[in-house]
């Protein structure tokens, strides 16, 4: 049990220098942050201007260029922009162009979705990428330095927005029917759901719930596992239901156990800390995350139409090549689209 809590710490010390970077503007309030240890850095392939010296490239090596991941620095200052008749007919866009700052509330203590390593560090993960790519699109070149990350909770997301503390939430946010009766939703912007976790030797045999048929599994309880497993894997041999996520994962490790079934968050964090597992599949029973907004305004038309310009310039895609692409296995998975909160609902 030693020797995985101190690799585990090793490996979060190298993410932790892996992922400071420039400064931006933070000053966040004294709420109660949501849990979790810091998140995986993203890629730092660089695509360097060639020099004027140097032979034309060949469209052989052109097309291997285009094929390298984005940084994730490059996937943020290469973000679209709003056009200013968009920003003057709409309300909620003119406010935060006319403060010149974006007011996020969140967590940056989330790992995967949005960690800060210091107080001057710029916030990284898809949450921080999406609200940076949000106020650049407000905001103009540069603007993803303008915002104010307010921290938040659980308990207090609903509040911070209906009080107008805040422009947007994004955290994470699952969409449903009784937090739309008092905010509104753009999105989705991301679709999580129960995973499937292996051991990294693994990952190629273990894709799919059907792989999942005559082996042995764990599960956290009261998470949406034991249901996904009951709905969606064909006779396991065995189901361990287990109270915490790190026995799940010490099961797992020692090979008491062939797969952990949990909800996607979870997993992502323990591939964060353990290079020797792995997320793998599509997620099971999917539920939709969310950009909360102040209910009644014209804000949800327009993060939609900025999420389905994320979509169509490729964005999407790109800022989860640079940090989901660094801790998930399998393709990239399609972006969806705005505007539809899922079958869940």
């Amino acid at each position: 049990m030693t020797r995985n809590v101190c690799a585990r710490r090793t490996a979060l010390a190298g993410l932790a220098a892996l992922a400071l970077s420039a400064c931006s503007r933070r000053d966040a309030t004294d709420l109660s942050a949501e849990s979790g240890p810091p998140s995986p850095s993203a890629s730092s392939v660089r695509r360097d201007a060639t020099p004027s010296s140097a032979a034309a490239p060949t469209e052989e090596s052109t097309s291997l260029e285009r094929r390298q991941p984005l940084s994730y620095e490059e996937v943020i200052a290469s973000g679209p922009l709003a056009e200013e008749g968009a920003i003057r007919n709409s309300t909620w866009a003119t406010g935060v162009r006319d403060r010149g700052t974006l007011v996020r509330g969140g967590t940056l203590h989330n790992p995967v979705f949005s960690i800060s390593m210091s107080p001057d560090a710029t916030p990284r993960g898809f949450d921080a990428g999406i609200t940076q790519l949000l106020a650049r699109y407000l905001l103009g070149a540069g603007g993803e330095e303008q915002v104010h990350y307010i921290e938040s909770s659980v308990d207090t997301r609903e509040s911070l927005l209906t009080s107008g503390s805040v422009d947007c939430v994004v955290a994470t946010y699952l969409i449903t029917e009784e937090r739309r009766r008092f905010v509104d939703f753009a999105g989705p912007y991301y679709l999580t759901g129960t995973a499937i976790q292996v051991r990294t030797d693994d990952a190629s045999q273990i894709t799919s719930p059907a792989d999942l048929a005559g082996r042995d599994l764990v599960t956290l309880d009261g998470s949406a596992g034991p249901e996904a497993i009951e709905s969606h894997v064909p006779r396991p041999r065995t189901v361990q239901i287990l109270p915490d996520n790190e026995s799940c994962l010490l099961m797992l490790e020692e090979g008491r156990v062939d797969a952990y079934v949990c909800d996607q968050g979870i997993l992502l964090r323990n591939v964060v800390a353990d290079a020797a597992v792995a997320v793998v599949g599509e997620p099971i029973l999917t539920r939709p995350y969310g950009i909360g907004l102040p209910r009644g305004g014209d804000a949800r038309e327009f993060v939609d139409t900025f999420l389905e310009q994320m979509v169509a310039t490729g964005t999407w895609t790109h800022l989860s090549e640079a940090i989901l692409g660094q801790i998930t296995s399998g393709p990239t998975p399609e972006p969806p689209s705005p505007g539809d909160p899922g079958s869940t609902l």
